[in-house]
Formats: structure tokens, C-alpha cells, sequence
């Protein structure tokens, strides 16, 4: 991954990670990982929990809570839940507020949508 950005030879103001970020069970997954090497915003996106509990907030939110802090939320986007986690260099309360804006029409986030689409075109080929 951290390959893979280098060669986009740009910086990015935010890094969508398909994994976890706090919500893993040491606290530092793939997404933490990736954004402390490059030093950029990181947040993890995955399809399933895997680590930590749902809360709901009295905002209405579904947060993760691991080691009774808030390490990421529940996001539902078309009948569908993703778990969003912090990753590096970002809070819940910036998490919140780029969520919405990262999705278009798709279920997934849409720089991991694109990157789904591309890694499908290249094993067809």
C-alpha cells in the first residue's frame, strides 16, 4: 500500500484504507500503520466489526467503542453497514463530518469503489 501511494507521486489530504484503523485488537491496524509511515490523515473502512462494540450515541450515531473510547463508527449506506475507524492524524468529530462527502452512489467509499473497479479490470486481463 505504502508502495503503491508513493508511486501516485502526489499528496493526498486524506488516505481511505480498506481495513481498520483503532478498531483493531492492538489498537493500530492496517490504516494506523499506513498514515503514521507517510504521515498523512488515515481512516480505515471495512465491511465488518472486527474488533470493539456498538454504541449508539444520544446523537444518533453508532460508534465503536474499544477500550472504552470512541475508536470509529457505524456508517449505513444503502441497507448496508461499514464500519469506519480512525486510522492517524484525524478525530471522530473530522470522521463525522467526511463521511457523507466520500460517497456518491455507490455502497463503498468512493476511492475504494475506484480502486475496486481498477484491481477488477487488471485480473481480467
Amino acid at each position: 500500500m505504502i508502495r503503491a501511494y508513493e508511486k501516485l507521486n502526489c499528496e493526498a489530504d486524506l488516505i481511505v484504507v480498506d481495513g481498520h484503523g483503532v478498531t483493531h485488537p492492538r489498537e493500530f491496524g492496517v490504516a494506523s500503520h499506513v498514515g503514521l509511515v507517510l504521515d498523512r490523515p488515515t481512516i480505515g473502512v471495512a465491511k465488518n466489526l472486527l474488533y470493539g462494540s456498538v454504541v449508539r450515541g444520544s446523537d444518533g450515531v453508532e460508534y465503536i467503542i474499544v477500550n472504552n473510547k470512541v475508536g470509529g463508527l457505524v456508517y449505513e449506506r444503502l441497507g448496508k453497514k461499514l464500519y469506519i475507524s480512525i486510522g492517524h492524524k484525524i478525530s471522530i468529530e473530522s470522521l463525522k463530518n467526511l463521511i457523507p462527502r466520500l460517497f456518491k452512489s455507490h455502497y463503498l467509499p468512493e476511492p475504494t469503489y475506484i480502486a475496486d473497479a481498477i484491481s477488477r479490470k487488471f485480473r481480467r486481463s
